[in-house]
């Protein structure tokens, strides 16, 4: 159970510091969304497509050690969350403390990787709905106005607008 237990630990160590490079490179890549920096945006997404590879090796990993020891503790999966392990293990002060600190620290990344996700969502819709205002505004551009002015019939014959008007004085 004591190597379990190590190996547990370095992974989630692992796990935290992929994190939390995961959430730097996020953050550095703002900027480059703020500018509308296609290339740089894609070698940030790059990076962050990297360390979310590694991640998932992790948590595979973690998966693997916690089914061990659940196996070795005779427990079921859904019992051995980080929480319960660190009840679980009391009489382990120096275990107990690591898996505390990493939980922690878990939990702290977690929330910053959420914010900076927010943040840059907010800055690509911001930047989707400035190009579509541009885009319409340049569609608007390129047409010319037309008058209502109709014919006998009643039909919008679609004049272009020349500053003067006739006015059909028929009733």
């Amino acid at each position: 159970m004591a190597s379990l237990m190590e190996d547990l630990l370095d992974v989630l160590g692992k796990e935290c510091d992929r994190y939390e490079a995961l959430v730097e490179a996020s953050a550095e890549k703002t900027p480059f969304i703020v500018k509308g920096d296609i290339e740089k945006i894609q070698e940030y997404t790059d990076i962050e497509q990297r360390y979310l590879d590694q991640i998932a090796n992790l948590e595979k990993k973690r998966i693997e050690v916690i089914g061990d020891m659940a196996n070795v503790l005779n427990r079921t999966v859904e019992e051995m969350t980080i929480t319960n392990l660190i009840t679980m293990i009391g009489k382990q002060p120096e275990e107990q403390a690591q898996l505390k600190e990493l939980r922690d620290r878990l939990r702290d990344v977690t929330k910053k990787m959420r914010d900076v996700n927010e943040r840059n969502k907010l800055l690509v819709e911001q930047s989707i709905q400035l190009v579509e205002f541009d885009m319409n505004l340049i569609r608007g551009l390129r047409q010319a106005p037309e008058t209502n002015n109709y014919n006998k019939n009643a039909a919008n014959i679609g004049e272009i607008y020349t500053g003067s008007t006739s006015f059909d004085a028929k009733q």
